[in-house]
């Protein structure tokens, strides 16, 4: 009997880790990389000033209230969690990529209130995600741990992946923000493929 509860406890925490990769892992490879590297780029690439590169980190995370607010709202009202996040994770991938093209100090404030909405859309919708995900009621403490666990390795070694692209690129930034947008491009084909999962009709809410 121990041994077919092992079996039976062991298939349960491969299928949640499986489920863990495909909806989350590479989203938040790259979501937070703008978050710890933004002053730097202001500094570095721009020519702004130390002051002026905190003040836009400022409001890249102040605006992220609204982000944290008003996507939630709408997947509760009209979407369902899944249908929510999955425009948002394009949409900062595609800022990510664009980020290239940032030239200007003007055009870096306006880029980082675009970024600082849809970027704290992304952590905000994440549970409630992980929840409209679960079927199982009884697994939804496990899935949850079970993914703030694997999401914590994309978390913690994101930045310092896209601080060696920086350096390997010698102090620009383009292969990191590459890397932070494709990472984040493969998140959302994994949603898509979890919502297609969950429910094949397009116009379902999840």
């Amino acid at each position: 009997m121990c041994s077919t509860r092992l079996e039976c406890s062991s298939y349960v925490i491969y299928s949640r880790i499986c489920d863990v990769k495909l909806t989350t892992i590479q989203n938040f490879w790259g979501v937070y990389f703008a978050f710890f590297f933004l002053g730097a780029f202001a500094r570095d690439i721009i020519g702004v000033s130390y002051a002026e590169s905190i003040n836009l980190i400022i409001v890249l995370n102040g605006v992220g209230i609204l982000g944290r607010v008003i996507p939630n709202h709408v997947a509760d009202r009209f979407l369902g969690p899944l249908n929510t996040l999955i425009p948002f994770v394009i949409s900062t991938a595609l800022l990510a990529l664009s980020w290239m093209g940032v030239t200007t100090t003007k055009g870096l404030y306006a880029w980082a209130v675009i970024y600082g909405f849809v970027g704290a859309a992304i952590q905000s919708l994440f549970p409630a995600v992980l929840s409209s995900l679960t079927t199982d009621l009884r697994m939804a403490g496990t899935r949850m741990g079970m993914t703030f666990s694997v999401v914590s390795f994309a978390v913690l070694t994101g930045p310092p992946i896209c601080g060696q692209l920086i350096e390997a690129k010698n102090g620009q930034y383009q292969y990191a923000q590459m890397f932070s947008g494709c990472s984040m491009v493969v998140g959302f084909c994994m949603l898509n493929a979890a919502k297609f999962t969950k429910n094949k009709k397009i116009m379902s809410r999840v």
